[in-house]
């Protein structure tokens, strides 16, 4: 783990976010459990609830914000994100890297747009919510780097084309619902495609 306190100044010729980026570690911000209704409640929170064997936290910076890029928020009765990226610009030394949010077991009725701004998103977790429509899945193509997501629990599950429609919207994913994604997935989603020609994929806002 990286000692942020003894942390040197970059050299010139690195980028200020791969500075930033070496000095967060993955110990998570964690306020799941905590029944929170709100996003705005977890400004008020003065301590997350501490984690790993030595029951930690992660670290604050100079500005009170904790640098860490990985925050669970499972467990709650989050019905509505629109708050959500200020209130991480508040609480987060640098919202714009977390690489990890775990929003499972909340009250989500869909896939907020405001998980497109943070574009360095690795893992998603939203099992376990009340997202209804499958379509809502076309939002998270605009996260490059997502890689691992979960959306089993909803009622989207209930879609006979569930799992081949999120692999065909979002084509780099490795693991999804707690299971790789396989070679054979990948093929049969291919397939699926040709056959039930989806629609065709909204240009990402960066595009615009």
């Amino acid at each position: 783990m990286t000692d942020l306190g003894t942390t040197s100044l970059p050299a010139d010729n690195v980028s200020s976010t791969t500075y930033m980026r070496s000095r967060l570690v993955d110990l998570p911000l964690d306020m799941s459990f905590m029944n929170l209704s709100t996003i705005e409640d977890l400004v008020a929170i003065p301590e997350p609830r501490p984690v790993g064997s030595k029951g930690q936290a992660p670290r604050r910076n100079e500005d009170d914000k904790f640098m860490t890029r990985v925050i669970r928020l499972n467990n709650n009765f989050f019905a509505d994100l629109s708050k959500f990226q200020g209130v991480m610009e508040s609480i987060m030394a640098e919202p714009l890297l977390i690489s990890w949010i775990d929003f499972s077991f909340n009250s989500l009725p869909k896939i907020d747009h405001v998980f497109c701004q943070f574009r360095n998103l690795q893992i998603l977790y939203l099992h376990g919510n009340a997202i209804m429509k499958l379509s809502e899945v076309d939002k998270l193509i605009e996260l490059p780097h997502l890689t691992k997501l979960t959306l089993h629990g909803n009622p989207i599950e209930n879609d006979k084309s569930y799992r081949l429609y999120v692999l065909t919207r979002v084509p780099q994913l490795k693991n999804f619902d707690m299971t790789a994604v396989t070679r054979g997935d990948r093929v049969t989603a291919d397939v699926w495609q040709k056959n039930m020609p989806i629609k065709k994929k909204p240009r990402r806002s960066s595009d615009l």
